[in-house]
């Protein structure tokens, strides 16, 4: 006679033979979300992906903080455009101008050979030109990355995907580290400014040396 076997002999595990269901994942913070978001509006049926709440909310905190980074960005950008428009054609009418001055016939110079003074002015006021448009098309440059970067961020894509994308881009523009270039268009900016205000007052310096030790000494101040 077979003898059954003793039942509590057994591993708990064997008698109470209980199947678990594979429950969709939730994060241990979901119920401090409920505040701000209904968790229907993160059910993503379509691509039966469990991850789709996540990669949904990631989406949202990420478009905010997107639109501050590049609100932040645009702003500056266009302020610095229109600075360095206007004072490149300041620059540029001095330029003409005083670019007279290399010219035979002027009454400075002699025959042939433009006095040293009016070559330094010259080259000073070309340099401060030059920086100032250097500032305006890296200012053209980043409102252009910051609009494609619009447009690319969130394709209309699966949440994961769509969220794979823009964290890739975003660590284009981290390492490229386009904050840090914005603050260099700023720079070349003062570095222009400076410079044309000191071929002015070289060039008042050579027409009146009383005038011109004024405005150096307010340069240097």
């Amino acid at each position: 006679m077979q003898k059954t076997p003793d039942v509590e002999a057994q591993a708990p595990e064997a008698v109470l033979h209980i199947p678990v269901l594979n429950p969709i994942r939730r994060g241990p913070s979901l119920n401090s979300w409920q505040d701000r978001v209904e968790e229907k509006d993160f059910v993503s049926p379509k691509y039966g992906d469990t991850s789709a709440t996540y990669w949904k909310l990631y989406a949202s905190e990420a478009e905010i903080n997107d639109k501050n980074f590049l609100d932040s960005l645009m702003g500056n950008t266009n302020s610095m455009v229109i600075l360095n428009t206007l004072f490149s054609s300041i620059v540029a009418s001095f330029i003409i101008e005083i670019y007279k001055t290399l010219l035979p016939g002027n009454g400075q110079q002699t025959a042939g050979s433009p006095s040293s003074n009016a070559v330094r002015i010259n080259i000073v006021l070309f340099l401060s030109f030059f920086l100032s448009i250097m500032s305006a098309v890296s200012c053209a440059l980043i409102q252009q990355w910051c609009n494609e970067y619009q447009t690319f961020a969130y394709p209309r894509a699966a949440p994961h995907e769509s969220g794979r994308v823009r964290t890739y881009l975003f660590q284009g523009l981290h390492q490229f580290q386009i904050r840090r270039f914005m603050y260099g268009t700023h720079v070349l900016l003062h570095i222009s400014v400076f410079l044309f205000f000191w071929a002015i007052s070289d060039f008042f310096y050579t027409v009146d040396r009383h005038f011109g030790a004024v405005a150096r000494y307010a340069l240097v101040a």
